[in-house]
């Protein structure tokens, strides 16, 4: 199960990691309740991860990709508190 989550936006240029249980997160289902990798297309989607360490991987890869810079949730802080 995923400890952490990677939200992307294309449109907006942000990518940003959050801990599973944070309220904008909501195990990647977001605020609005949309489903992980649901075939959401090119625009945006969450993508889990175990660590934060990978979650940040992949964070930067996709903000590569789309021209973005990575950076965590103001929220729930995920880079506060992680050892991986």
């Amino acid at each position: 199960m995923a400890a952490f989550f990677v939200h992307w936006n294309r449109i907006r240029k942000r990518v940003r990691v959050h801990r599973a249980n944070c309220g904008a997160c909501n195990n990647g289902e977001g605020m609005h309740r949309g489903k992980i990798d649901a075939g959401r297309g090119d625009t945006y989607d969450w993508i889990g991860a175990k660590t934060y360490r990978d979650a940040l991987a992949n964070a930067e890869t996709i903000a590569a990709r789309i021209g973005a810079k990575a950076g965590n949730c103001g929220m729930c802080n995920p880079h506060l508190g992680t050892s991986a």
